[in-house]
């Protein structure tokens, strides 16, 4: 009769799986526990006192799934239900007060703004801005964020910051249809010189609300108090 070369007092029942390949439990004549493939596998899985199986844990799984949390962030709006957000122009501006004449003879109520999207988005919110003849927005930034202006009518003016030892900002004209970007931290001012129509403006800027950091003058300080316009 031929030895076994590999003697075992006894096999038992199917373990947990591991992979694909099932798993048994063998104890040999001298004690020890070893778990193997199914079949004749000769690559023992090594077990502890108990003849619990010490199957090492994969490495770097964490840092995988954490590599996946930029995947599912842009896979979840196409399967979580969304929804067409629609405001009205009726509910964006104010309704126009009757122009007043103050001391001088000019209306009180020149520049008129409103949010129309915000908080829909992390990524963009837009506002509309209205310029009356002869009046100018604050000089201004918007932060962080990156702004697209967009004429719907009328004529105007983009003013942005000077450069380098220029004292007086460029100058960019804006009519029907013109678009302008604005980069992040940049100072400018939008101006109606003249004295056809209303000069009426579309913002998109790049946050989920706007930014609007009112200046005293170029490069000058931060307004603390008073309207945003």
């Amino acid at each position: 009769m031929i030895a076994n070369p590999a003697p075992w007092r006894y096999r038992t029942g199917h373990c947990k799986q591991r992979s694909n390949h099932g798993l048994f439990l063998r104890i040999g004549l001298d004690g020890r526990r070893h778990f193997s493939g199914c079949g004749n596998s000769a690559t023992p899985v090594p077990a502890d006192s108990t003849g619990r199986m010490n199957v090492p844990r994969p490495q770097g799984t964490l840092k995988k799934m954490a590599s996946l949390l930029p995947l599912i962030q842009d896979i979840l709006p196409m399967i979580l239900p969304a929804s067409v957000f629609v405001r009205k122009a009726a509910d964006i501006l104010p309704p126009e007060p009757q122009a007043r004449e103050a001391e001088g003879g000019s209306p009180v109520v020149r520049v008129v703004s409103g949010h129309a999207i915000v908080d829909k988005t992390d990524k963009m919110c837009a506002s509309v801005l209205i310029l009356k003849p002869g009046s100018s927005s604050a000089i201004r930034h918007h932060g962080e964020q990156e702004t697209i202006l967009y004429t719907v009518s009328g004529k105007g003016v983009l003013l942005s910051q000077p450069k380098g030892d220029e004292v007086e900002p460029q100058r960019h004209e804006l009519g029907p249809g013109d678009f302008a970007f604005i980069p992040a931290w940049t100072e400018h001012q939008v101006v109606n010189e003249f004295e056809e129509a209303d000069l009426h403006l579309v913002l998109i800027r790049s946050g989920s609300q706007p930014v609007e950091v009112n200046l005293t003058d170029w490069n000058g300080a931060q307004v603390k108090d008073g309207p945003k316009r």
